[in-house]
């Protein structure tokens, strides 16, 4: 009888962490991890996009290609500054 109960409450158990944390762990990967991840990806390519665009100005030698670049890189950085926040956000949100 008493084997009976013990076995009826590990069943009850496992059907609950079941429903209660594999649900909840399956419902984050499927919505906000797959969110999380193409945001960092974004900001994988923002980051290529900024190191980039530093590299042109380096080697930028006449004024006006440095003024170019230089504008350039600003938009560049407030990209990647922009994209950076909206991944923090997202991961702070975890």
């Amino acid at each position: 009888e008493t084997e009976k109960k013990i076995g009826q409450a590990g069943r009850e158990l496992k059907a609950k962490s079941m429903t209660n944390f594999l649900h909840q762990l399956k419902t984050f990967l499927e919505g906000d991890m797959k969110t999380i991840a193409k945001e960092r990806r974004t900001l994988l390519a923002k980051r290529l996009d900024l190191d980039a665009c530093k590299t042109k100005v380096r080697k930028a030698q006449s004024p006006e290609k440095i003024q170019q670049a230089e504008a350039d890189l600003r938009v560049c950085q407030a990209e990647f500054d922009r994209q950076y926040e909206v991944t923090k956000l997202l991961l702070d949100g975890i």
